[in-house]
């Protein structure tokens, strides 16, 4: 079980939901929050995926349609 409060500060304020996601390889939602004392965004749960994971995700990111590098504001 993960404590309680913000893992980067420790501060008991409840966080805010800035986004959910549906994990469709492991069915399950995972919720990203933001700490109000510190800023620091985080995941819950907090536990990391394992390798099973990502070789289960492998063929999915071929069938993805991802725009080019020069026209996709992540690579700015």
């Amino acid at each position: 079980m993960m404590p309680p409060g913000c893992p980067a500060c420790s501060s008991p304020a409840e966080p805010v939901l800035v986004e959910e996601h549906l994990d469709r390889i492991g069915s399950r939602t995972y919720r990203l929050l933001l700490c109000p004392a510190c800023g620091v965004v985080f995941s819950e749960p907090r536990q990391a995926v394992g390798a099973d994971w990502y070789a289960a995700c492998a063929p999915l990111r071929g069938r993805e349609r991802r725009p080019e590098p020069e026209t996709d504001w992540r690579f700015r």
